[in-house]
């Protein structure tokens, strides 16, 4: 057997690289399949290291923060009841108003 002393660069006649590029692929479901990955990582980031303490904060202080966050929350919603119910009564005291006006003429 002999060893050719120069090798052969001219491209043979049928590349199999030139037919796998056509494979049929559902491209929906790798589109949803990519979604749920980025999704699940940025999970993943939100979820990551949440229980530390931030520095130069002790676990007590923030504590007494989430609770006081906890107590603003409920206040807020009495207020906004309160409001609610302010706006009716001036909406009542208004009508009544235009009926007094409208009575003596």
């Amino acid at each position: 057997m002999s060893i050719p002393l120069f090798p052969v660069f001219t491209p043979r006649i049928v590349d199999p690289l030139w037919f796998s590029v056509d494979q049929p692929c559902n491209d929906e479901a790798e589109l949803v399949h990519l979604e749920m990955e980025h999704k699940t990582w940025l999970n993943k980031i939100t979820q990551k290291d949440l229980e530390i303490t931030p520095i130069g904060k002790t676990a007590t202080e923030r504590e007494e923060e989430e609770e006081e966050e906890d107590d603003e929350d409920e206040t807020n919603d009495d207020e906004e009841s309160e409001t609610q119910e302010e706006e009716d009564d001036d909406i009542e005291m208004d009508v009544s108003y235009d009926r007094a006006d409208a009575a003596p003429r």
